[in-house]
């Protein structure tokens, strides 16, 4: 059996309250607007009808009758207009309240159903990364060459002193959580911002070279990954790649520039999503209010 939606109700009881108020002005002021023949001339009246000169007198009494009572008309309106109002916002954000709770209580029972990724797959998921900028390079007639174990040591150091950063910097309000899993997709860090605003971390390595391709391929999954999430658990996401590199290059930080600037104009729908390019070595040294910048927070 369908059940009453007292939110709407309780709405309901508020909008009434405000059509109430407003009558309570609107009233009087279109009553004592209307002429209803009281400034009519005696002479004038004279020259009418019998049956007009009755009509005209009877409206006259009536206006007569209704003009003491306009004030407290006005006053009732107003007052039951205005208990109507208080009574419905009350409710209805007590009913808001309720309601607001239940979502955030879900939305924190989904989230701990995040798997967290061992230490094998998060060392295979940045082999993989590596391998996926690094072939994008190479000609295609060229066979791959191994990322060697202390390429993906040097990531996942740079990516465990930027979260290390990101924990000193952003606050004790805000969770940090790296390396989680929903179902088959992978998230790198979620940094949650109070109880319904997420920020989705994309961290990407780079050691020797990239291509536009792999980077265009990088935000269009990060951006997929982003409205997942929010769909999933029903909260407002945005997304952050962070590109760090192994040693400072001033090409590859002008190349990322003009990419940046060709997602603004081509596809303006992911041009919200933020891009930073942090060399390794300066990770370290980055300062909180640059850390707070990167991140919007």
């Amino acid at each position: 059996m369908a059940q009453l939606e007292y939110g709407d109700f309780y709405k309901f009881v508020a909008s009434a309250g405000i059509a109430l108020i407003a009558g309570a002005v609107a009233v009087p002021w279109l009553f004592l607007h209307e002429p209803f023949d009281i400034a009519i001339d005696a002479a004038k009246l004279r020259t009418l009808t019998p049956i007009a000169q009755s009509a005209v007198m009877h409206r006259q009494g009536i206006v007569a009758g209704i003009l003491p009572c306009l004030p407290w008309v006005a006053a009732v309106l107003a007052i039951l207009g205005l208990v109507l109002v208080i009574w419905g916002l009350v409710l209805w954000y007590k009913r808001q309240r309720i309601r607001d709770r239940g979502e955030e209580a879900a939305t924190k029972k989904a989230e701990h159903e995040l798997q967290q990724m061992t230490i094998k797959e998060v060392e295979a998921k940045a082999r993989q990364e590596l391998e996926s900028v690094e072939e994008s390079q190479q000609p295609q007639a060229v066979a791959p060459v191994p990322v060697p174990v202390n390429a993906v040591s040097a990531y996942l150091d740079a990516e465990r002193a930027l979260y290390a950063r990101m924990n000193e910097c952003l606050g004790p309000d805000v969770h940090i959580e790296t390396h989680k899993r929903a179902g088959d997709v992978e998230y790198d860090a979620i940094v949650r911002l109070g109880s319904r605003e997420r920020v989705i971390v994309e961290v990407k390595y780079i050691r020797k070279g990239f291509n536009y391709g792999w980077l265009a391929e990088s935000v269009n999954g990060l951006t997929a990954r982003t409205a997942l999430y929010a769909s999933r658990f029903s909260t407002r996401s945005r997304a952050v790649l962070v590109i760090i590199l192994a040693s400072p290059n001033g090409i590859f930080v002008e190349k990322i520039e003009r990419f940046k600037e060709r997602l603004r104009a081509d596809r303006p729908r992911v041009a919200d999503l933020k891009i930073h390019c942090i060399p390794k070595d300066e990770i370290p040294a980055l300062t909180c209010q640059q850390v707070r910048q990167i991140f919007e927070v």
